[in-house]
């Protein structure tokens, strides 16, 4: 019995490498459809990147990366803005952005510019080429929660998906339901949270930063609620057997109320009490339902919002 030689023999040709025998030619068409494993390059170069020809001429979806500036930026090109030190490890090291890169900064209020990126030793900054100023284009909505008692996971995706669409203010506030120490004002929690709210304005490609108040008091609330109806805006509370939410909606479709601030007021885990819901519905503020189920504090206000933003 004649026994079959292991592996197969390899032959390789003068032109090029190739493989016969069993299971040659099998092994051969599939190996000429796999991706080239040649290693990427480590760093991307200015000729890969959009010029001066193109500035604002893009939309969200192709646009260049984009970062944030502590700082105000001039309406005058020309100026060389400093990266903070985590912007700069972000483009660097993770984006691996070299000298002359095409990038994008905004600083928050609106204004949006376009530049080459200046890679030093010891810091980062953008050449500035154009900037531009954006109006705020959609109706402002604070967004009124009690989310001291919200875990960190909870209250970090309510920040995140505020910002995404397009909330023009966050506004924790404390009521009697509210567990002791709930009120707690710390400056590592607010951090986290404008963080958060910042990483997700660059990721929908939004100018105008989130305003992120410290957590208020409820008489400090009903103030705010008075206030913006004075002011011509809106001030609607989510309570059990409230008028429909789509139909208090489509009353404020009004190019006046879309100019207004108006505010979104959502309880804690354990509902308003019987004064507090007394004391919202006196001072003029709408009752809105959210359906039929019983809903989290972050589903509740999430939800809600999307429905006024979206309609």
């Amino acid at each position: 019995m004649q026994r079959l030689a292991w592996p197969p023999p390899i032959c390789r040709t003068s032109s090029t490498s190739s493989l016969r025998g069993w299971p040659g030619p099998l092994l051969e068409q599939n190996l000429a459809g796999l991706p080239s494993l040649s290693r990427p390059s480590r760093v991307h170069s200015s000729s890969d990147t959009k010029g001066p020809g193109s500035i604002f001429s893009h939309t969200a979806a192709d646009s260049s990366p984009r970062f944030f500036s502590h700082t105000r930026l001039p309406l005058e090109a020309g100026t060389s803005i400093l990266l903070s030190a985590e912007e700069s490890r972000h483009a660097t090291r993770a984006l691996r952005l070299g000298q002359d890169a095409w990038v994008e900064i905004f600083d928050g209020s609106g204004k949006l510019g376009q530049g080459r990126l200046e890679v030093g030793r010891r810091q980062t900054s953008v050449l500035l080429e154009g900037v531009r100023q954006e109006k705020w284009a959609l109706p402002k909505w604070t967004l009124a929660v009690a989310m001291s008692d919200l875990s960190a996971s909870r209250a970090d995706w309510l920040v995140e998906k505020a910002t995404e669409l397009g909330a023009w203010s966050l506004l924790p506030f404390i009521s009697q339901h509210t567990h002791k120490g709930g009120a707690d004002r710390s400056t590592k929690k607010m951090d986290r949270w404008r963080s958060l709210s910042l990483a997700a304005c660059k990721q929908c490609r939004r100018l105008h930063g989130l305003s992120i108040t410290d957590p208020v008091a409820f008489h400090s609330l009903l103030k705010e609620l008075q206030v913006c109806q004075r002011e011509g805006g809106a001030a609607l509370v989510a309570l059990q057997g409230g008028r429909p939410l789509q139909q208090v909606a489509a009353t404020l479709t009004s190019p006046a109320a879309a100019a207004s601030r108006s505010i979104l007021v959502v309880g804690p885990e354990g509902d308003f009490t019987r004064e507090e819901k007394e004391m919202l519905l006196e001072i003029g503020s709408q009752a809105i339902g959210l359906g039929p189920l019983r809903l989290r504090v972050e589903t509740a206000a999430i939800s809600a919002l999307a429905n006024l933003m979206l309609t």
